[in-house]
């Protein structure tokens, strides 16, 4: 996918508006948004433009991820659609792999262990506080509840809650599309 094809679809997880308002409002959450600013300076510094606009790029994507708490590696693979509801002390590993319109909220860490790095599908809702580890994969449209420590693969439309995660249903994140 193009880099602006990208952006655009993360600024639609944010804003509904159409026309030249849409943009307008997209030039003011590049710099107030933490969520969309931390996504749109990472798709930047992740595309690896020439020099000097490109080491310009990782420096500010840098610069940002200090400011907002919310540490995402340039060389990360993060699918359309990512969204931080609340920014602040969120850790994604550089090996991850996260899909398309996921939710990560606050607290989270996403890492690895002597087994790999997660891979994170499609419509995957991260609650605040919880932890995913290892070479596991979670299914797309899965829920992980708040505070959850998921170290085992999490199937299609699972919810998960607990230390240690065990799943409570399959009904996926439907009662959470509004994030």
């Amino acid at each position: 996918m193009k880099v602006w094809t990208l952006i655009d679809a993360d600024f639609s997880r944010h804003v509904k508006a159409k026309g030249i308002i849409r943009y307008i409002r997209m030039l003011i959450a590049i710099f107030w948004n933490p969520s969309f600013m931390v996504s749109f300076w990472y798709r930047l510094a992740h595309e690896n433009y020439p020099a000097p606009f490109g080491f310009l790029c990782s420096v500010i994507s840098h610069y940002v991820n200090i400011l907002t708490g919310i540490q995402i590696e340039k060389d990360m693979q993060i699918g359309p659609g990512i969204r931080f509801p609340h920014h602040g002390c969120i850790v994604l590993n550089h090996e991850s792999v996260i899909g398309g319109n996921c939710t990560i909220f606050q607290g989270v860490t996403i890492g690895r262990n002597s087994k790999g790095s997660p891979k994170i599908g499609n419509n995957v809702l991260i609650g605040a506080n919880s932890t995913i580890i290892g070479g596991i994969t979670i299914g797309d449209n899965a829920c992980v509840g708040a505070g959850c420590v998921v170290t085992k693969d999490l199937p299609t439309n699972a919810v998960a809650i607990g230390n240690p995660a065990r799943v409570i249903s399959y009904d996926g994140d439907k009662q959470y599309k509004g994030y």
